[in-house]
């Protein structure tokens, strides 16, 4: 065993995440391709590893080690299966893991173990069962997780664990009741499934427990009825018997499964996410090929799943709770097949070539009658449906079927057929939803087949089978999903009904890529083959669905969307215009893309323009498609085909397609400007010549002769292509009865408009130019002098829109515009800000580079800043790392120049900005951010940033991330504590900050610090954001936290009162030294530079005034001579040592080893600040190596008579350990206790008792229950110290309040004779906290259930708790109330 390759692999494990993770990945590689050896003691080291792994604190550690035990599952599921359920209790706790990603992985791996060949879903549900875990755990993750586990076994093995199933419904109904309301809509959710696939009996069962009151029961049957009448997908019925019978399976039976039928296991309808490949789980793992291998074994016609996924093989399969809520990953990398020859290809898939010539590759059979058929029908359903039979009998059962339809004479009764057939839905359902492939296969032809034949004769198995063929599209096995995705098609075609496209329609929302591309190519079909009064009713939803396809996140099915979206476009053109005009500039720019490339060849034999006479037609397109700038093109080309003004469309259909306008021009639709191709370049279209009656008679005599071959779209190429001038324009402009009523001249000057308008915004050359919501509107040009007289000129043809610029600033533009291309072309700022959304890089780099040009201007408006500023907004948020460090300095040089005109503007960049820091970024983006928030906090009025800044913590609409919440903190920080010494424009001292959008950003900030997802984050920037907002206006102070709760004032004056924070003022160097002793957060400046405050602090107004009298050299003396040094003695942060594990390690052993020196206990405090700082800026990582030894130094120091060493530093490095890694005092739950007591009940110091205090419920609520309990009953029995106790009682009454009402109905029965005991104690400090204790827990769980151990006391102390829980309640109703 020592030479197996695991066991060398496993003896280099270390507690180091960062080594676990490097060998997790080693062990992962191997242990995928390898099987593990059946040695006993290597597989138990193994697992024992694993589950080392598992417990730790580390994500990416627990989560590498579920990879590793799913993919040994894979390898070696015969060596692993029995050592799995021995350790089944660690995936169980993993399922209430702090990470979802976790608890799915955990959750999947329980399912795969169950779902192996001789293992059972039964022998999992004993494990989750067993009291103390799964649905009686005390997380309340691990009993959703249970639930879940339990939906899955109900939908796919309903016989196997119908029995565990009853056994189970008193806990469902149970936790129906639970606290919390997850727990409750889950179980709520199986009791129904159970209900649904269980049937009467089951519902009278539930019924009978009585544990569901009269209205919760009412519910569940009303949503039992409304799920039977209205799903799609449910199993078939089962008869379910209560009582054991002789004909029943005994349970060895089932928990054995034969080798020789590995269908037994149904598996339920919707997919799930895993974390590897997932493949059915009966048949061994098949990875999907590489795209080379698809494209040469494939056949000539693909099916719709032919081809496989671009993400190399490895298909996610995402989790519907509302078909099935869980399935058990079985995939297998690729890896596997390298060396094997039994690697599956891509000619596994089924196409519809294939299907069809099934149809008929069945043995004869002989039909004598119609009983004759009914007796071979129904032979068949019983098999079918019957999950034991062996699987060649289900698949020649299923050959049958279309033998039988074959082979009808005329003799045989059509409607007997047919309903014979319509009873096999549920039976074909259940075959489609198998896992062995040649199942599905064949049910997927017979089914194709009925459709085929029948028609919408047999629509009710159609709508039977679609649900469970659209689950089946997701899978990763080949066979199965293309032949899934056949069968879809054929009913799509075949079967139109309302039910049909009600089933597609659910999967729109569907995490699985491999179904949302399949619905977009059935709407393809769809819009296709169904006729008009079918679509009709749905045809919005159509539109819709189409829409979801085309923006979808995975590639292929945006490109079926796209072709669902032309074939649309080419039946339903008002539907398409509706969709086209919704979607973003970059899809609108797919679809003119994607389809013309595939209509060019349509149009190409009618374009009577010749190919040779464009050369730069084709070099043109080339750059617009690679996204070059269109000031790249050529002028002296633009001005060659200049007179050519007709544009192609800029959505091209697939019909063919004429030179001129489009009919709908004159319309004022969408479609109008989106196929006439305003702003079009035309030296990259298809022109043709003008005609003398096209407006240009009088420009060029080279254009006089115009070609008159030219054939109109709407009409067919047979017709005559002779057309009068009246006729050529009408065409031109539409059939509409406005264009009919027309005279020539009015016809001829419409015309003429529209051609100028198109002329003048082809001069631009721009890419983008489908961006452009509304017509530029440029300084007027010659018009032919018969449209003067024309009653159809536009009123705004004469005036021209610019900005008007001082003639006096030096940005002032020389034609009303202002920046300039890479071509030396002036370009306005409506330009730029389209050119910043413009999709090509490029084009937005040059845009960003013009945009530094413009907002330097003085003159710039109002409104000309506004849309400055959301364009940046705008750009920021994007998280295009490219150009990110651009936007940054354009942001703060637009501050710097336009702040004053930005007040508006301030609460949304300040948003965007926090949302960006909140972000992982690159040092040199993090330098550039820290630049730019500096420029906000030094030009805006500090006051206004402060507003601007609380009305955006307070704003709902505006969710942020954790770390993003800590930038805005930090930055309120910053206004408060002076952070920049050379622009001291912040808050002054005494500063009103008794305002209402103050007191809600304070609530809100303690409503993110008591989230314990993400309060240990935000905590170290709250303490610091109270401290500097006690220190800037300590009158302000108390009036804000005076109406804040109980707890968060006490919060604040501990935060005050460790930050050495006291109300009255002292000398400033006694002031420092009680700060440096007592502070256990020390701020450090950016950059690490040392910052001079000065004692006299310059007011916001001062300085405004100042700046502009004093040279620098003047103020940087006025600084110096009333500026005080920092302390040297500062500590510096050590968030740098977070990720290098070797300074850290190194790091914290010095400082250990200046701990255990305790005659120099200045060392010592220093030393236990630089921990506890570590600890709270995140850097302590390094637990598993250091915290055995720095628990017993903190014993020590706990456990000493010395008043020099600060034991309050040591309690609180004692609550971060607790916090941090609980699990490791589980142990020493009794030492620490009985060491937080000493050390409160020895020392000198009066506030050493709140210390403690603190201490104590932070060890109750992280430490095992039962312990603190055994603890403290002996502690309150035998000590006679009233301050022990005192600190027990409280200790006891803050548990109370924090733990679940369930874990205090148990121990009721140990701690209320301890309080009732301590009621009658001669301390009056001991009665009045076990009064508040005997209180409390009257309000937990109420009179009734403390009323046997409350008959001891007399009736005044009764009245006494009587008073206070009466005020207790009034105070509750009160605050809720308000």
């Amino acid at each position: 065993m020592d030479t197996n390759w695991l066991y060398v692999l496993l003896q280099k494990s270390t507690a180091d995440p960062l080594e676990r993770l490097k060998l997790g990945n080693v062990i992962l590689n191997e242990v995928s391709q390898r099987k593990v050896s059946p040695h006993p003691k290597l597989v138990n080291d193994f697992l024992d590893v694993m589950s080392g792994w598992l417990t730790g604190s580390n994500f990416k550690v627990s989560t590498i080690g579920l990879e590793i035990l799913d993919a040994a599952l894979r390898t070696s599921p015969d060596v692993l299966a029995s050592y799995y359920f021995d350790r089944c209790s660690v995936l169980i706790e993993r399922m209430g893991d702090a990470k979802v990603q976790v608890r799915e992985m955990a959750i999947n791996l329980c399912l795969q173990l169950a779902y192996l060949e001789n293992s059972s879903p039964v022998m999992l549900l004993d494990r989750l069962c067993v009291p103390g875990t799964g649905f009686q755990h005390k997380q309340w993750l691990v009993k959703v997780g249970s639930l879940n586990i339990l939906r899955e076994f109900l939908s796919s093995s309903f016989a196997l664990v119908i029995q565990q199933a009853i056994t189970l419904i008193p806990q469902l109904c149970r936790l129906t009741n639970d606290p919390n309301s997850e727990v409750r809509d889950v179980s709520t959710q199986c009791l129904i499934d159970l209900m649904v696939y269980g049937g009467k009996p089951i519902v009278a069962k539930i019924a009978a427990t009585r544990l569901i009151n009269e209205q919760k029961m009412a519910t569940l049957l009303q949503r039992y009825q409304t799920t039977v009448a209205t799903r799609g997908d449910l199993p078939p019925k089962h008869t379910i018997t209560m009582e054991t019978t002789p004909a029943q399976p005994s349970r060895n039976s089932l928990l054995r499964r034969s080798l020789r039928s590995p269908a037994k296991i149904i598996h339920p309808s919707a997919s799930t996410t895993s974390f590897t490949s997932s493949a059915r789980l009966s048949t061994p793992p098949r990875p999907t090929t590489t795209a080379a291998q698809s494209l040469s074994l494939a056949p000539q016609t693909p099916s719709p799943l032919s081809l496989p996924s671009p993400s190399g093989g490895q298909m996610s399969r995402s989790r519907d709770l509302t078909r099935s809520s869980l399935r058990a990953p079985a995939g297998i990398s690729i890896s596997r097949y390298r060396s094997s020859s039994c690697a599956p290809a891509a000619q596994c898939a089924i196409t519809l070539d294939d299907f069809k010539k099934s149809f008929t590759a069945v043995p004869k059979t002989t039909i004598y009658s119609n009983h004759d058929i009914r007796e071979k029908l129904e032979l068949a359903n019983l098999v079918l449906r019957n999950a034991n039979e062996d699987w060649s009998k289900r698949a020649n059962q299923l050959k049958l079927i279309r033998s039988i339809i074959i082979n009808c004479d005329e003799n045989i009764d059509r409607s007997l057929l047919i309903s014979i057939i319509n009873e096999l839905a549920d039976a074909l359902e259940f075959s489609i939803r198998d896992l062995r492939s040649q199942i599905v296969r064949e049910a997927a032809v017979t089914c194709s087949f009925l459709f085929e034949t029948f028609g919408m004769e047999v629509k009710n198995v159609a709508e039977c089978v679609l649900p469970a063929a659209l689950a089946q599209v997701a899978v990763s096995t080949k066979v199965i999903a293309s032949s899934a995705a056949t069968l879809t098609v054929f009913i799509v075609q075949k079967i139109q009904t309302r039910q049909i496209f009600t089933t597609l329609s659910e999967l729109s929302s569907s995490k699985a890529k491999e179904q949302r591309r399949q619905l977009a190519v059935v709407l393809e079909t769809l819009i296709a083959s169904w006729d008009l009064k079918s679509k009709q009713p749905i045809l919005k939803q159509i539109a819709q669905l189409v829409q979801n396809a085309i923006c979808d996140a995975d590639g292929e099915t945006r490109v079926a969307g796209r072709k669902a979206f032309a074939k649309l476009e080419q039946l339903h053109g008002t539907t398409a215009d509706l969709i086209f005009r919704e979607l973003d500039p970059a899809k609108q720019k797919m679809l003119r893309d994607g389809v013309s490339s595939s209509s060019s060849s349509l149009n190409s034999d009618r374009d009577n323009n010749n190919q040779k006479q464009q050369p730069n037609q084709q070099n043109i397109s080339q750059k617009f498609l690679s996204q070059r700038s269109a000031s790249a093109v050529d002028k002296s080309i633009q001005l060659s085909v200049k007179p050519q003004t007709t544009a192609i469309p800029s959505r091209p259909t697939a019909m063919p397609m004429n030179n001129r306008l489009p009919k709908s021009s004159t319309s004022t639709s969408f479609s109008a400007v989106r196929s006439s191709g305003y702003g079009q370049n035309q030296s990259t279209t298809p022109n043709r010549a003008k005609t003398p009656s096209d407006g240009f008679a009088g420009s060029s005599p080279h254009y006089t002769n115009g070609n008159n071959n030219n054939k109109s779209s709407s009409s067919s190429p047979s017709t005559s292509t002779h057309q009068t001038p009246i006729q050529r324009v009408a065409s031109n402009l539409g059939s509409s009865s406005f264009v009919a009523s027309l005279t020539q001249e009015q016809a001829n000057c419409l015309q003429n408009a529209m051609n100028t308008a198109k002329d003048e915004m082809s001069k631009n050359n721009e890419d983008d130019e489908f961006l452009l919501d509304e017509i530029r509107k440029t300084p007027p040009k010659e018009v032919p002098r018969s449209y003067n007289n024309s009653p159809f000129k536009p009123s705004n043809l004469d005036s021209s829109v610019h900005r008007s610029y001082n003639n006096n600033s030096p940005f002032r533009p020389s034609s009303g515009s202002v920046g300039s291309g890479s071509n030396g072309s002036v370009q306005s700022i409506e330009h730029i800000l389209k050119a910043c959304t413009s999709s090509s890089l490029n084009e937005k780099r040059d845009a960003i580079v013009n945009l530094n040009q413009v907002i330097t201007d003085p003159n710039l408006c109002q409104l000309e800043c506004k849309n400055i500023g959301d364009t940046l907004s705008r750009l920021l948020a994007e998280g295009n790392n490219t150009l990110i460090i651009s936007i940054l300095d354009t942001i703060s040089i637009f501050i710097k120049f336009q702040y004053k005109k930005l007040d508006n503007w301030l609460k949304l960049a300040l948003g965007k900005l926090f949302a960006k820091m909140g972000a992982d970024a690159l040092p040199n983006v993090k330098s550039a951010l820290s630049s730019t928030q500096k420029m906000f906090l030094t030009t805006f009025d500090p006051t206004f940033q402060l507003k601007a800044v609380c009305d955006f913590m307070c704003d709902p609409v505006h969710l942020l991330s954790p770390k993003s919440r800590l930038a805005l903190l930090e930055y309120i920080c910053l206004l408060f504590e002076e952070i920049w010494p050379e622009d001291p424009r912040c808050l002054e001292r005494q500063t009103h900050l008794d305002t209402p959008y103050t007191r809600a950003a304070i609530r809100k900030m303690f409503a993110w610090m008591f989230d314990p997802r993400i309060g240990a984050i935000l905590m170290p920037a709250c303490e610091r954001l109270v401290c500097a907002l006690f220190a800037l206006n300590a009158a302000d102070f108390t009036m804000i936290f005076g109406e804040l709760p109980s707890e968060c004032r006490d919060w604040a004056y501990r935060i005050l009162q460790l930050n050495g924070q006291q109300n009255n003022q002292k000398p400033i160097e006694k002031e420092k030294e009680r700060f440096i002793s007592n502070n256990n957060y020390k701020p450090c400046p950016l950059d690490n530079e040392e910052i001079e405050k000065p004692i006299m602090k310059t007011t916001y107004s001062t300085y405004e005034s100042t700046r502009k009298e004093y040279s620098q050299t003047e103020r940087i003396a006025t600084e110096n001579q009333y500026s005080t040094p920092p302390p040297p003695d500062y500590r510096t942060s050590t968030a740098h040592l977070a990720k290098n594990h070797v300074d850290q390690a190194a790091y914290i052993r010095n400082q250990l080893d200046a701990i255990r020196d305790f005659e120099k206990a200045d060392k010592l405090n220093e030393a236990m600040a630089n921990l506890h700082g570590m600890m709270c800026e995140g850097s302590f990582t390094l637990w598993n190596q250091f915290f055995d030894e720095l628990l017993d130094s903190i014993y020590q120091i706990l456990s000493t008579f010395s008043q020099s060493i600060r034991k309050k530093l040591a309690l609180r490095i004692l609550q971060k350990m607790c916090t941090a890694q609980a699990t490791k005092l589980f142990d020493s739950t009794e030492i620490a206790i009985s060491k937080v007591l000493q050390c409160a009940c020895t020392s000198d110091d009066n506030t050493m008792g709140v210390a403690a205090e603190d201490c104590l419920r932070i060890l109750a609520s992280h430490l095992p229950l039962t312990r603190v309990v055994l603890i403290s009953r002996r502690i309150l029995s035998q000590d006679d110290d009233d301050q022990r106790g005192v600190l027990i009682l409280k200790m006891l009454t803050r548990m109370f309040q924090d733990i679940d009402i369930e874990e205090l109905h148990l121990i009721v029965n140990d701690v209320a004779p301890c309080f009732v005991t301590a009621y009658e104690s001669m301390s009056s400090t001991v009665r009045k906290c076990a009064v508040f204790g005997l209180v409390a827990l009257v309000q937990r769980v109420g009179m009734q259930r403390m009323e046997p151990h409350l008959r001891t006391l007399n009736a005044s102390k009764l009245n006494l708790i009587d008073l206070y829980v009466g005020r207790a309640k009034s105070s509750e109703s009160g605050a809720s109330s308000n």
